[in-house]
């Protein structure tokens, strides 16, 4: 083309020739090498540089050999976190790489040969992906990353993975549908993202802030912690850096940092289908058995709630001697998943039995018996009952959360980030000068995370307050919330359907959930606590009003159908009571007390359901230290003033790059993108 239009310098993309399948047979390199050696002098690899325009085929060619798209010089450049791509791409992505694979044409690297190269669930390790398949198919697209090779126009990052090139790439798709957020569009993960045929070296060099790392983790909103079965990623320097520097963007801009915690739709519904044979058989025999001779000692309401705390008490119970027994054997108390998922199944038969009990309560009510009912207990029983159930329900999904969290924690296992290694001598001795002096206060927060599973500002925060890890970890209890809301709205209910008004009665019943549903929403992890105190205070209110119209009012509220108006003052109390509660944990009352306790009764003052005592349990012992000692946060730019108010927020980060800050204390555990080496 150039000796046809005279043109003594051509701008060219050698990685847009096609070459014939012999060459390429024999691997791209030498193929590429073939193509140059048939050019003339006037056109050797050194005057094949890009221009302002584009070449003859319309495709941007590059420079430095980095690809037009990737190098800052160039007119076509995008900014490094618009090198994304989306779930649908990681689908396609792993059909044709499980396909290739499937075929032979993935084989395994025999130094050092990966264990799992023939497992389907976790496959060959990204550096043999990215060896017989990245970079083939998009040396013959142009040579650009395989993200921009589907986008050219790039997409805005919202997701930041961090992981190791050894892993296994089905293993790493999965855990990533696993733990996506929601709302999350565009994922950044380094494989995809930089120019596998290009020169990264030279995309690397310079300052480290300047890296697309650290471009694009500055602009994510969520950081994704993809541990793997091969190697702790926190063995590899480039990681520790990014969780360095995630600790910074919490605290900028609330940056969260996740470990895979969904729990397998297959194994939930294995879980919970003994669990109700269970409930169900409890509910036939207490009715068919017991309740004819005993229902009449307690009213419904009475019966639903004794069977609420019964299994309250048994949930306990059981999990303490499962730990006695395991401490005499010699193992650590920490509890099992099967045997967290058992503990569920006995709670669910204990309500059961209760229920049976209610439910012959309200069929053969006798008048004879000192306690009374409306007609309307049944409609409020049912809302309360259901209510009661799914949270119960809920407690075994979030066992095997658990169980997965504990699992991709225990791959996140590492000595100390010192031990982090590089191939690089330049970038380790850049990431070595960044992270100088803090060390450890990064091994304190890698094993935070490892406890919690996830980290951001209110993680943090509700550290401070005091909560338990094990709390913490939990989360927020959708059904927790809708059972308290059932209590605080029960007697409403009753009298509106006592008195014929259905609609009005469900109505204010949903409305009391979507209220306090909504302000969850809003106030987001921070509100842990005030839920918590809504569902112990919504039960207090319902046992001392029966205990009220029982022995101080002589069952007259209940005869005349109108208890939720003779309730009211008692209802004010316990809300004002729940409110002096609120305001007290939040104003730093509760983590003061604890303080002065000491640190071991801090740990566990507490815990809601905490299945680890500190006392037995020395990784949450570890953790709790971990997680609330200053020196972790000390990296923690405007520290000082989210401690102080945690409504307060600091820049967006939205900027260029992070910088160090002069606070600290916000809490958030994080890590950083993929391995570097590989590239």
């Amino acid at each position: 083309q150039a000796r046809q239009t005279g043109a003594r310098h051509a701008t060219m993309d050698v990685r847009n020739i096609v070459l014939p399948p012999c060459w390429e047979s024999s691997g791209e390199t030498q193929g590429r090498s073939l193509a140059l050696s048939l050019l003339p002098a006037a056109f050797s690899k050194e005057h094949l540089g890009w221009s302002d325009s584009e070449s003859e085929d319309g495709s941007p060619t590059e420079k430095d050999g980095v690809h037009a798209f990737h190098h800052p010089g160039s007119p076509r450049y995008l900014h490094p976190s618009m090198w994304c791509v989306t779930l649908r791409d990681l689908d396609n992505f792993e059909s044709e790489v499980r396909s290739l694979w499937k075929a032979g044409g993935i084989p395994d690297d025999p130094e050092p040969p990966s264990q799992f190269h023939n497992d389907p669930k976790i496959g060959p390790s990204i550096y043999v992906v990215n060896k017989h398949y990245i970079r083939p198919e998009t040396l013959r697209q142009g040579g650009m990353s395989w993200a921009l090779m589907k986008h050219p126009k790039g997409l805005k990052c919202d997701v930041f993975a961090t992981h190791c090139w050894s892993e296994g790439v089905f293993e790493f798709i999965s855990k990533v549908r696993m733990s996506w957020p929601p709302g999350a569009r565009h994922l950044w993960a380094c494989f995809l993202a930089l120019p596998q045929n290009g020169n990264i070296g030279a995309i690397l060099q310079g300052d480290i802030l300047q890296s697309p790392f650290a471009k694009a983790l500055t602009r994510a909103k969520y950081v994704l912690v993809i541990p793997n079965k091969t190697q702790s990623i926190y063995l590899r320097l480039w990681c520790v850096y990014e969780a360095f520097l995630s600790l910074q963007l919490v605290a900028k801009k609330n940056l969260v940092i996740s470990l895979p915690s969904a729990a397998p739709h297959w194994e939930v519904l294995r879980s919970l289908v003994p669990g109700f044979c269970l409930w169900l058989a409890g509910a036939v025999t207490s009715y068919r058995l017991w309740a004819p001779k005993h229902s009449d000692l307690l009213p419904p309401l009475l019966w639903l709630l004794t069977a609420v705390f019964s299994s309250l008490v048994v949930v306990e119970f059981c999990k303490m001697m499962i730990r006695i027994v395991r401490r005499l054997l010699g193992q650590s108390a920490k509890l099992g998943k099967r045997q967290e998922i058992v503990v569920g199944w006995l709670a669910l038969m204990v309500m059961g039995v209760g229920v049976g009990f209610v439910q012959h309560g309200l069929r053969h009510h006798s008048h004879t018996s000192k306690w009374q009912w409306e007609p309307g207990e049944g409609w409020a029983c049912g809302f309360l009952t259901a209510n009661v159930l799914l949270m119960h329900t809920s407690s075994i999904v979030r066992a095997i959360a658990a169980a997965v969290r504990r699992a991709e924690g225990v791959q996140l296992d590492f000595r100390t980030v010192r031990d982090a290694t590089c191939t690089d001598e330049g970038d380790e001795a850049r990431i070595r000068q960044a992270i100088k002096g803090h060390e450890e206060n990064i091994d304190h927060a890698i094993r935070a995370l490892r406890v919690i599973g996830r980290f951001n500002r209110a993680t943090h925060q509700n550290m401070q307050y005091g909560l338990s890890p094990q709390r913490v970890r939990d989360g927020l209890a959708l059904f927790k919330v809708t059972t308290a809301c059932c209590a605080w709205s029960y007697w409403w209910v009753t009298d509106l359907v006592a008195t014929g008004h259905q609609f009005w009665a469900t109505g204010s019943s949903l409305l009391s959930c979507v209220v306090a549903l909504s302000a969850q929403w809003l106030i987001g992890e921070q509100s842990i606590f005030a839920m918590d105190t809504l569902f112990y205070f919504g039960s207090v209110y319902i046992v001392a009003s029966l205990v009220f119209a029982r022995f101080l009012w002589g069952n007259l509220p209940l005869n005349e159908k109108r208890m939720s108006y003779d309730c009211i003052p008692l209802q004010a109390a316990c809300f004002v009571m729940m409110c002096l509660t609120n305001l007290w944990f939040y104003r730093g009352g509760y983590a003061r007390a604890c303080a002065s306790w000491g640190a071991a009764v801090a740990g566990r003052c507490y815990a809601g359901d905490a299945e680890h005592p500190v006392a037995w349990h020395s990784q949450t012992d570890e953790a709790i230290r971990s997680a609330t000692s200053p020196e972790v946060w000390a990296l923690v730019p405007g520290h000082d003033q989210l401690s102080s108010s945690s409504s307060s927020t600091s820049g967006s980060g939205w900027g260029s790059d992070t910088s160090d800050g002069e606070g600290e204390t916000d809490e958030s555990v994080s890590f950083g993108a993929g391995e570097r080496s590989a590239a």
